[in-house]
């Protein structure tokens, strides 16, 4: 079989110089490279000399592809899935079915999209598989209680073509659906439309037709009389579809827009570029609400999530082109096409079947971003090389106006790559796979044509965008964040989790330092990221996030070997310094008090009501420090309760804050109930964000 991976093709290109005796020679040359752009140049000359640049061997298979054959089999499936009353693989069974059918925007090509880009309804000649779908996805939506979104699919299948003998069950849902939500006068029409269509429904006997009539009269009644009760079958799943975003902490901040005035942007020779507290921050205080530069969702999550949004949602619609991504709305599917998916459109199934990572694909969509913020390539062109020009351009921090802007793609440009620390191995390996993508920009996306300028572009255009891959690939795994997701299935034992479910770059977020012992922590609304305190900040300290390694869960030697092979550093926060133990192993019989006045420990002998700190020599009235904490402690132990079992209001949030900041005060880290207390308000803040829970599993 002919490579077609990013692996696969690194792969035979160092066996066939290993066989022509090349390997030192091309090593040597390529460590000299100072260049980006010169380093992908080289990539793409060894990908042409070994004949490994044609593209049609990595063909998308017809999985990519819309297809009305296709299309039937999934609805069929979703059927049969139905019958067995398995509604969440039947829901995901007729989503796919709808993604698969073909489009009449999809007959005129992406190149001309601008002719029917104001085409919100789907062509009702060839759209009767579609209509299928889409109606069967409805009934699934009633069975599962969803009533606001069965009805959306019922609208958009009444603007369809779809059967007139099938009319009937489509009023009747929806007409049931009302009656649930209390509509009755609007269920009395959808009723009577139903009545109607009987007459359209010509393959049902007149047995059949005449118990119709009958059970739709019977319900036209019960919609003029009242509401049934909705039981708990109606309500198998929840989520935050429009979670609100929390405002910042403090006052804003002049220079970090995004920011509370509680925290500036400092710089050092040891820790680089790093974010600071300006003020004592509290437990719970917002510091951040970030919106990122570019993001992308996951390959997995293409089918449950908006493509462009992020949002959970069982009503997605189709890209008319592809059948790869969908949206939870007509407005998210414009807005996508125009920010990116324009261009990523016929990527998407060449970067998926080349094996592109996570990493791989938010670089592409970060340039893709990026190119669109100037008036033309050339002026992208000259901006981006004036950045390089020199070390003062390059780290400049703030723009003309002061200010550091998360939109602005001179952040991301300049986010620390670490090539000075890299192996040639290593960026060999981005280099190759840079001059791979870039291949895809150029013979399989519009990129290259897509500018609206006629401006001619620069000679070395293209190697310019392979040299920002590179650079992207190499700072991305350093800086990149997860777009999250919490769920809660009743399945799965009704626990929290959380799951990854895209990956974003954030220009402020990515200024955070990391300890294994953070004094932050990072929710997602759709992919905005909110930064909130969850320790004691005093001012002058830095913000701390944690990188993926916290010490209540891997080892410190695990942690060290992890963050320096792919941060490059060495850590040595509190945790690490004193080799702190993992959670099963944390201390939680006896605490350990801290003095009052120096913050030292205390004796471990506690004697008498006032014990005196072997530090500064001051006294400690530690009978009524034992006796606040105990009834604190007590009072966390049924808020514990109710915040486990997912009922827990604000005021239990704040107290479990309170509880915190009590053991904070008074007990030295680490300390078992304080990562308890902890986890448990991190579990409180991830239900405001995106949040998704079910009795039928994810």
């Amino acid at each position: 079989m002919e490579p077609f991976t990013h692996n696969e093709i690194l792969q035979q290109i160092l066996k066939l110089s290993k066989e022509s005796g090349r390997v030192e020679n091309f090593s040597q040359t390529f460590s000299e490279l100072e260049d980006d752009d010169k380093r992908v140049s080289f990539a793409l000359d060894l990908l042409l000399e070994y004949k490994l640049c044609s593209l049609e061997l990595s063909n998308p298979d017809d999985r990519y592809k819309k297809s009305a054959s296709e299309c039937v089999n999934l609805r069929i499936s979703g059927n049969n899935a139905f019958r067995q009353k398995d509604d969440i693989k039947a829901l995901l069974f007729y989503t796919q079915s709808i993604a698969k059918s073909p489009h009449p925007c999809a007959n005129v090509g992406i190149e001309n999209y601008q002719l029917v880009k104001d085409l919100e309804n789907f062509n009702n000649d060839v759209n009767t598989e579609l209509a299928l779908a889409l109606a069967n996805r409805s009934a699934v939506l009633f069975s599962l209680g969803k009533y606001d979104h069965c009805m959306k699919d019922i609208n958009l299948v009444l603007e369809m073509n779809y059967p007139s003998t099938l009319l009937y069950k489509l009023h009747e849902r929806k007409g049931k659906c009302l009656l649930f939500q209390g509509e009755l006068k609007v269920a009395a029409c959808s009723f009577k439309n139903a009545l109607d269509c009987l007459a359209l429904a010509t393959s049902l006997s007149d047995q059949k037709k005449q118990l119709l009539e009958e059970e739709m009269t019977i319900l036209m009644g019960q919609s003029l009389e009242a509401v049934p009760e909705k039981t708990s079958e109606h309500l198998v799943e929840s989520q935050n579809e429009a979670s609100i975003l929390p405002k910042i902490s403090f006052g804003p901040n002049e220079t970090i827009p995004c920011a509370s005035d509680s925290i500036d942007i400092h710089s050092s020779k040891d820790m680089g570029r790093c974010v600071v507290a300006t003020r004592d921050i509290n437990i719970g205080d917002v510091l951040a609400v970030e919106e990122p530069f570019a993001s992308v969702l996951l390959p997995q999550f293409y089918y449950t999530h908006c493509y462009n949004c992020y949002l959970r949602c069982c009503t997605l619609l189709p890209c008319h082109y592809c059948s790869m991504v969908m949206y939870c709305s007509e407005s998210c599917r414009k807005a996508s096409w125009e920010k990116n998916h324009c261009v990523d459109c016929t990527l998407l199934p060449y970067l998926h079947k080349q094996d592109s990572n996570t990493i791989e694909m938010l670089a592409v969509r970060i340039i893709i971003m990026a190119s669109r913020d100037y008036k033309s390539p050339a002026e992208f062109y000259r901006q981006v090389k004036s950045w390089k020009a020199g070390d003062s351009a390059r780290e400049s921090t703030f723009d003309e106006n002061g200010q550091y802007i998360s939109q602005d793609y001179k952040n991301i440009y300049n986010i620390v790559t670490n090539t000075e620390k890299r192996s040639v191995a290593d960026l060999f390996k981005r280099a190759v796979t840079a001059a791979r993508i870039l291949q895809c920009f150029e013979n399989k996306s519009n990129f290259f044509t897509s500018f609206s300028s006629n401006e001619l572009l620069p000679s070395d255009f293209k190697l310019f965008i392979g040299g920002l891959l590179l650079r992207h690939l190499q700072n991305l795994p350093c800086n990149a964040h997860e777009v999250s997701e919490a769920l809660r299935c009743e399945s799965d034992g009704d626990v929290l989790k959380c799951v990854e479910i895209g990956a974003a770059a954030y220009a402020t977020m990515s200024l955070v330092n990391h300890s294994c012992e953070p004094n932050v922590v990072r929710h997602s609304y759709r992919d905005t990221v909110v930064l909130r305190a969850i320790r004691l900040i005093k001012k002058g300290e830095q913000v701390l996030d944690n990188y993926g390694y916290h010490y209540a869960l891997h080892e410190k030697e695990e942690r060290q070997s992890h963050l320096k092979d792919q941060y490059y550093f060495i850590c040595d926060c509190e945790a690490c310094h004193d080799d702190w133990p993992t959670y099963f192993n944390l201390n939680s019989d006896k605490p350990t008090y801290k003095c009052q006045i120096c913050g030292f420990s205390l004796p471990a002998q506690l004697v008498g009501e006032d014990v005196i700190c072997e530090h500064c020599k001051c006294s400690n009235n530690i009978k009524e420090i034992l006796t606040l904490l105990n009834e604190s402690s007590k009072d966390y132990d049924q808020h514990l309760i109710s915040v486990l079992s997912g009922s827990h209001d604000n005021a239990v949030v704040q107290q479990m804050i309170e509880h915190l900041e009590k053991l904070d005060q008074y007990i030295k880290r680490p300390w078992q109930e304080y990562n308890n207390c902890q986890e448990a308000i991190k579990q409180c803040y991830m239900k405001l964000g995106n949040y998704y829970e079910s009795k039928l599993g994810v």
